[in-house]
């Protein structure tokens, strides 16, 4: 059996939902999280498949988010240095006010072109990287980090085949460079901002999507994830959470 996990969007907040999650999916299916055999991530999602894809575990992160002694260096430093609860005031400089008139965009891309560039730092994001992975791509055989091209308004999945190449201090920047909050982050001659203002959570980078049907037989709880897709959906999600989803085929 194949399975890709797939991580969406959340912030701080998000994340500690996220990690909780991908305990209970360890602990439901007997399934370690990093076995995954495709890794997909946006925003804080992307900061959670560079800690899984780098060989570190749910223990090791769970130590460091409770503050537990020993924990591992990198995840400890990156958690200190967590950004303020509100962003600093922005540029007057819109992100990319061209994609207001692309209706063939989805309309949270569109509006995400109209937010001011932000002014947040997002050096954790390099330094994470740099303490992690200082050289080449992530180690795990398919791990892609989302973000969206600021020109055209298309995702972009850092690490998947056909992909510009980035570093993942580049690719997780990008992904986490939310509209109005963090400035916009240039790889290649493009520039790019939070995979979040296309989709919070995509299943269908997936490879294996177009095979699987839908299960409830596990849900944590709180959870709406039932209520997030259609009826009659091909997709099998188990299990299914907020900002994170485990699928097999």
């Amino acid at each position: 059996m194949r399975r890709g996990l797939v991580i969406g969007c959340g912030g701080t907040l998000g994340a500690a939902w996220t990690l909780g999650t991908l305990i209970a999916v360890e602990q439901s299916l007997g399934w370690d999280v990093r076995d995954a055999d495709v890794l997909v991530g946006t925003s804080a999602g992307a900061e959670f498949t560079t800690f899984l894809a780098c060989g570190l575990g749910t223990a090791d992160l769970l130590e460091a988010w409770v503050g537990k002694p020993g924990a591992h260096p990198a995840l400890a430093a990156h958690l200190a240095s967590a950004p303020p609860p509100l962003p600093p005031l922005p540029s007057p400089r819109l992100t990319a006010p061209g994609l207001l008139g692309r209706r063939d965009l989805p309309p949270l891309v569109r509006l995400a072109g109209l937010a001011p560039a932000g002014r947040g730092d997002l050096g954790r994001f390099a330094a994470l990287a740099a303490r992690l992975c200082p050289s080449g791509w992530l180690p795990h055989p398919a791990a892609w980090l989302v973000a969206v091209d600021a020109g055209s308004g298309e995702r972009v999945a850092f690490g998947s085949p056909g992909a510009p190449e980035a570093s993942v201090g580049e690719a997780l920047r990008a992904s986490w460079a939310i509209p109005g909050w963090m400035p916009p982050v240039p790889i290649g001659g493009r520039v790019y901002v939070d995979g979040g203002a296309h989709s919070p959570r995509r299943p269908t980078w997936c490879p294996m999507w177009t095979r699987w049907s839908w299960s409830r037989r596990w849900r944590p709880a709180p959870t709406r994830c039932a209520s997030t897709w259609p009826a009659g959906s091909t997709a099998r999600w188990t299990p299914c959470a907020p900002a994170a989803s485990a699928c097999s085929a």
